[in-house]
């Protein structure tokens, strides 16, 4: 119930009240008749303060629900959004595991390959100088021995 319908109710309240005692005295209202209107305005007071305090509680009970809702749903929100941001830093990881291991086979193979290339050029270099060292030693044993070739 808003306020103008609580204001509404306590007027039809003092006038249905006040009414009776004013038809029924044509002069100056007693002392009694007095303090009756007063104690009836007074109710009717205390009944619309009861009433008002209801619609705070009311409007309190509300709010809080809305409340709960909101911070429910930022809650939820929350929770989603931690949960997809781990699983794009898992996949982030897992991309950068991948990529660390194809860059450690790669390294690994870029080794092998300059390694083979050294040995075999290693053992080109060798088998040509013992090529050259056999021929120079073969022609120093010919000019040794005296022949001429």
């Amino acid at each position: 119930m808003d306020q103008n319908e609580q204001e509404d109710k306590a007027a039809e309240a003092t006038e249905v009240k006040t009414e009776p005692a004013k038809a029924a005295t044509s002069g100056p209202p007693s002392l009694s008749e007095l303090l009756g209107q007063a104690q009836n305005a007074y109710a009717v007071y205390m009944q619309a303060q009861r009433e008002v305090a209801n619609g705070y509680k009311k409007q309190e009970q509300i709010m809080s629900r809305a409340f709960a809702r909101s911070d429910k749903q930022a809650a939820d929100a929350c929770e989603k959004t931690v949960e997809r941001a781990a699983k794009d830093r898992e996949k982030a990881e897992q991309q950068a595991s991948e990529a660390y291991s194809k860059a450690i086979a790669a390294a690994q193979e870029s080794y092998a390959t300059a390694v083979g290339e050294a040995l075999d050029t290693r053992r080109k270099a060798t088998n040509e100088a013992w090529s050259e060292r056999t021929e120079a030693t073969d022609q120093a044993w010919v000019i040794f021995q005296g022949e001429s070739t």
